[in-house]
């Protein structure tokens, strides 16, 4: 935390600047904390609101009294577009009524007249050293928010977005750690090597953005500012000039809902095959319009309902998984088709043949189910390990290397089609002799 109007060991007391941001963060929240075990304080909602009310229950003040005590006047939602939340309340731990306001810092910044230190200094004066605080935590991948606050009048009826646009008094900030979780460069690197495209889509901001990225092994050294943007940058763009710059984008910073659409609509029109990870209201549109949308179990409601699988360990080594056994499936599947190519047309000369010169077609059967298991010329040995292949074999590390094919190329492929032809005139050729045993015995006279 740096708010401003604190010492240096940033302790809340009684007075009145520890009030503003007790109740601030308190009452302008739409999180909660779960307390039925004693031993582990769960959270409830937004995590980044809930990590601030856990920083205030680490050092024994009870959001719960605060947030019942004030009384709620008007709140306008975070919402990706505003990118900042607003309550105003009649407080009764002030005696006043307060507008407060949290979020993007720079959103926040905007809209703030000066800066609430021991005496109130002009944004002028504090701006830089405030961009630079923020710069330093953005750079170590932390999630920034910024707090403010302004009195309001008793005769003032104005609407609560029209109070936020201007005159505020500026708080302070707070730094969120949100740790990679260890299993992520992994999952990511595996996914590289098996030619997946992978791209960052988030409303934080481009230092925390590409900080993440670079961590998880996404962002290169390499990279310039052609595989960044921002949302107000890519939505600037007409349409052919986006459909090219997406093609080397690797992250996408204070994106909104719209962005995520339509960068998912401006991948399928290139063909791309289009997976979309999210777990918040606000990722519900591309996760419905995407090929495949992945939910997290943890996620909202209308994420899940909006996703066709939800990853229920909110793990993204699953997501790997679940492409390495789906490029292991449709492998078996062709696999076992080219049985069929080998021996199909062997079946229906067989039956042909024997059953016009055998009344025990029960024989016949039995010695086509013997070639059909054993004298196939796969390397396994036979049909057997094709039947195992829907079920625990043929799962290869060599699929998290193999690339991905386009949507175009089917199950059976033209060369498979073309070998399946060449074996029926082969068979037929065959039949055609040893229904004219006379051929067989054709000799050329010298």
């Amino acid at each position: 935390t740096n708010f401003y109007g604190l010492d240096e060991k940033q302790t809340l007391g009684n007075d009145e600047t520890s009030k503003l941001i007790t109740e601030g963060i308190s009452a302008n929240s739409t999180a909660f904390l779960d307390y039925s075990d004693p031993e582990k304080v769960k959270t409830l909602g937004n995590p980044t609101e809930a990590a601030l009310l856990l920083w205030l229950n680490s050092i024994g003040i009870k959001f719960g009294e605060l947030r019942e005590n004030a009384k709620v006047e008007e709140q306008l939602t975070f919402s990706t577009e505003r990118k900042y939340m607003a309550t105003l309340v009649d407080s009764p731990l002030l005696g006043k009524r307060v507008l407060y306001i949290k979020g993007a810092p720079e959103i926040v910044l905007s809209k703030c007249a000066d800066v609430r230190e021991k005496t109130a200094i002009p944004v002028s004066g504090c701006k830089k050293k405030i961009e630079e605080q923020l710069f330093q935590y953005q750079n170590q991948a932390m999630r920034t928010l910024g707090f403010a606050y302004k009195f309001i009048d008793e005769g003032t009826n104005m609407p609560i977005k029209d109070l936020v646009e201007a005159g505020m008094t500026f708080l302070g900030i707070t730094a969120i750690s949100d740790p990679v979780r260890a299993d992520v460069s992994q999952a990511v690197a595996t996914c590289l090597n098996a030619g997946i495209d992978l791209k960052i889509v988030t409303g934080d901001t481009p230092g925390t953005a590409r900080e993440i990225a670079r961590q998880i092994g996404i962002w290169q050294e390499t990279d310039t500012e052609q595989n960044i943007i921002t949302g107000v940058e890519f939505e600037a763009l007409s349409d052919a000039e986006a459909a090219k710059r997406v093609k080397a984008l690797k992250v996408m910073c204070r994106a909104r809902p719209t962005d995520k659409q339509r960068l998912v609509h401006l991948l399928q029109q290139g063909d791309e095959i289009v997976a979309v990870t999210g777990d918040g209201t606000n990722d519900a549109p591309a996760l419905n319009y995407a090929h495949v949308g992945l939910s997290m179990g943890t996620g909202t409601s209308v994420a899940k309902e909006a996703s066709d699988i939800t990853l229920l360990d909110d793990s993204f080594g699953s997501i790997s998984t679940a492409v390495m056994w789906g490029r292991s499936l449709y492998q078996n599947i062709q696999r076992f088709n080219q049985i069929f190519d080998r021996h199909i047309s062997t079946l229906i000369y067989e039956l042909i043949r024997k059953t016009q010169r055998s009344h025990r077609l029960i024989l016949i059967l039995e010695q086509l189910f013997f070639n059909l298991l054993f004298t196939t010329r796969n390397r396994d040995g036979g049909l057997l390990p094709y039947i195992r292949t829907f079920g625990q074999h043929y799962f290869r590390r060599t699929f998290y290397i193999q690339h991905p094919f386009t949507q175009q190329r089917g199950i059976n492929q033209r060369r498979h089609i073309l070998s399946f032809g060449r074996k029926s005139k082969l068979f037929l050729y065959f039949g055609i002799l040893s229904q004219f045993p006379e051929l067989n015995t054709y000799r050329v006279q010298p």
